[in-house]
């Protein structure tokens, strides 16, 4: 018996819109945590504040909070974004002739490279925040350990 099923262009298309739904879901789950990330190092800044002030000049910790506050207003607008796009999805899914579908591609694949570029600015951050505690602590124990 031969299967006459065949994939329609409709179907491919609706297929399509699902894949780019997932997508856009798991970009917002990847949003979510990078939140909880820097809720984490504001933490770790607040935290060890006094420490920094003493091995750090104002200015690179001041320049750090402002990167970090500039990071978290990115990403919040790229959650946006990201939310808008998944409702014009979640349309086009409903009614597939609702929604400008080329525009929808196209702000789909830049908030994807944004979300991709902001995450590798993250990493570097968390880095530079990473080294500078670790330089701060270090410097703390050998006072400790020196009597100071």
């Amino acid at each position: 018996m031969e299967n006459n099923l065949k994939i329609t262009p409709a179907a491919d298309h609706i297929s399509e819109w699902s894949r780019m739904f997932s997508a856009s879901e798991n970009l917002r789950s990847e949003l979510d945590f990078c939140e909880d990330e820097l809720a984490f190092l504001h933490k770790l800044i607040d935290k060890y504040f006094m420490h920094l002030m003493e091995d750090e000049s104002l200015h690179t910790l001041n320049k750090l909070s402002t990167r970090l506050h500039k990071t978290e207003e990115n990403r919040k607008e790229l959650e946006l974004a990201n939310n808008l796009i998944m409702q014009k999805i979640g349309m086009l899914l409903e009614n597939p002739f609702s929604q400008n579908e080329h525009q929808i591609k196209d702000s789909f694949n830049v908030t994807f490279s944004q979300v991709h570029e902001f995450q590798v600015g993250l990493r570097s951050l968390k880095s530079e925040i990473f080294e500078i505690m670790e330089k701060s602590l270090r410097t703390e124990k050998g006072r400790k350990l020196l009597g100071r």
